[in-house]
């Protein structure tokens, strides 16, 4: 299984963690189940967790993933976990991402990431 949704309770933070290799079908199940939970409980903040893919879905896919929730929600927040990334990767995937949109951020640290998201 590539993707499991959940929600933390404490800190309303709904997780995605990913693993192996992501299909845009599945990116696009992801995407409803964490709509459904956004429109059931209201929640605006999103991580995931993406440290055991293979390979990070293309930029435009994750794009498309979080201006389809933007569009929805107004204020949501998407903080996306990697690891093994060269600082060059991190900052060409993050300038990728920020340039069209402002409310994800790349980390390297789940730590890092939950402070941003709760800030």
């Amino acid at each position: 299984m590539p993707e499991m949704v959940r929600v933390d309770e404490k800190s309303g933070i709904i997780h995605i963690t990913s693993s192996g290799k992501v299909s845009l079908e599945e990116l696009s199940h992801t995407l409803e189940a964490v709509l459904q939970i956004i429109d059931s409980q209201g929640l605006t903040k999103i991580i995931v967790d993406a440290t055991d893919l293979n390979k990070l879905p293309f930029i435009f896919h994750l794009h498309i993933f979080a201006c389809e929730i933007s569009s929805r929600v107004r204020g949501t927040k998407h903080a996306i976990i990697v690891a093994d990334q060269t600082p060059d990767d991190m900052s060409h995937i993050e300038n990728a991402i920020s340039y069209r949109e402002k409310n994800i951020k790349i980390f390297t640290s789940r730590e890092e990431a939950v402070s941003w998201l709760m800030g």
